[in-house]
């Protein structure tokens, strides 16, 4: 028995298929990634969790990912095969799939995962990323809130550390530690921070508040309290006039503040934790500890180009004592061991764009937001974790905008 079909036949009913698909009111660019990165966020935010459903979770990606990446081919295909500027977006492709494969030489990363973020990079522009933090917003606060939850019902271990004998218990409230529940709060924040423009309702105010207040008495965070309560100080200022032309007064300075934050992270490290290490300074529960622990991997891996595949071991998911602890805070520091010297200066280059290109375009909520994460980054190792830190992709959605660096007119640059 032969199946013959007619070729001309095939592609009319697919070019019905796909203008159909075009027309729906139910599908959309927007919606197919939004969909997609939401899919892959609730996996690997479950995966920074206590609860033994990740396992479960971790067992079924093969299908999810299957799903998320006919999603993403979905909207490249159909919706930016139309984009004027497509060249730029096949370049923009063999870019990352150069990233991709220089990261994948000394890196555990799945190789399906690797395609994943590929085509979440690839896929990205024309997306509308206010409503993507905004859904990374809602789903994460029902993640934190659902975990939460079940962490006081005993469903799920609520890990509490004493970082010393006079200190008061860390909650992990289902998470892998303290820091990390904290750092999902203050991440969600900045999401909804941008989503809003700066420009908090007055109910937003007393609800971050009581939120800073919650995780510094259950959590004792000093640095994400600190930083929480810098989100409302800059709501307040979005509302002067001045503050707008202090933009534009700082920018060379805020333009090369990944560098800086860069130089000085490692530089501290270098100087600092080199002398401290010398004269047997071990302090657990200061900065002392995070300077010690980077200048011992500094000594044990060193900086190449290539970058080498860390061995560390920290306290998150257990109240075990670590004997050899070996885990690296500060994510410049850990990205240059890591990813080597040269994916190091191209994600800093990426983040100076996104600075050049948010000041050019007067997108001053998204330059507040980069600002708070280079600094959370100097103590924390979310900067390329994308369960945390979504702004990454901020720089993605609009990357073949020929107006990229036409700024606002004044009438809309706010103020």
């Amino acid at each position: 028995m032969t199946i013959s079909y007619d070729p001309q036949k095939l592609k009319a009913t697919l070019e019905k298929a796909e203008h159909k698909l075009k027309d729906s009111s139910l599908v959309s660019p927007n919606t197919l990634y939004i969909s997609s990165f939401i899919i892959h966020y609730v996996n690997k935010m479950m995966l920074t969790t206590m609860t033994p459903w990740a396992i479960y979770i971790r067992s079924s990606m093969t299908l999810l990912n299957f799903t998320i990446i006919s999603l993403l081919l979905l909207k490249i295909l159909i919706y930016d095969r139309d984009n004027s500027n497509f060249k730029a977006l096949i370049f923009t492709a063999f870019a990352a799939i150069i990233f991709s494969i220089f990261l994948l030489s000394f890196s555990t990363v799945n190789p399906l995962a690797m395609c994943i973020y590929i085509l979440l990079i690839i896929a990205a522009d024309k997306v509308d990323f206010k409503k993507l933090c905004l859904a990374v917003f809602v789903t994460g606060m029902i993640i934190i809130s659902f975990v939460t939850c079940m962490s006081q019902f005993g469903r799920i271990t609520d890990l509490v550390v004493f970082a010393g004998a006079n200190t008061p218990p860390r909650h992990s409230f289902g998470f892998i530690y303290p820091t990390d529940y904290a750092a999902h709060w203050l991440f969600l924040l900045l999401a909804y921070f941008y989503f809003r423009e700066g420009n908090l309702k007055w109910f937003d105010y007393p609800v971050i508040l009581l939120s800073a207040l919650f995780l510094k008495h259950f959590c004792d965070t000093k640095t994400t309290f600190i930083l929480i309560l810098g989100i409302l100080i800059l709501a307040v200022l979005f509302r002067t006039k001045w503050f707008y032309k202090l933009f534009d007064k700082a920018k060379k300075i805020l333009i090369a503040s990944p560098v800086i934050f860069a130089v000085f992270s490692i530089l501290s490290t270098l100087i600092f934790g080199s002398y401290l290490s010398s004269k047997g300074f071990y302090d657990e529960n200061s900065i002392i500890h995070r300077l010690t622990t980077g200048m011992k991997m500094i000594s044990r891996y060193g900086f190449h180009l290539q970058g080498n595949y860390l061995l560390e071991e920290g306290f998150g998911g257990s109240n075990a004592p670590v004997k050899d602890y070996t885990f690296i805070d500060n994510s410049y520091l850990k990205i240059a061991l890591n990813y080597g010297l040269i994916l190091f200066a191209v994600i800093l280059l990426y983040l100076t764009f996104l600075m050049l290109r948010s000041i050019r375009k007067k997108d001053y909520a998204l330059v507040s937001v980069i600002i708070v994460v280079l600094i959370a980054c100097v103590l924390e190792h979310h900067l390329m974790d994308f369960s945390y830190n979504i702004f990454m992709f901020a720089g993605l959605t609009q990357l073949t905008d020929t107006s990229n660096f036409k700024p606002k007119s004044k009438k809309s640059s706010g103020g």
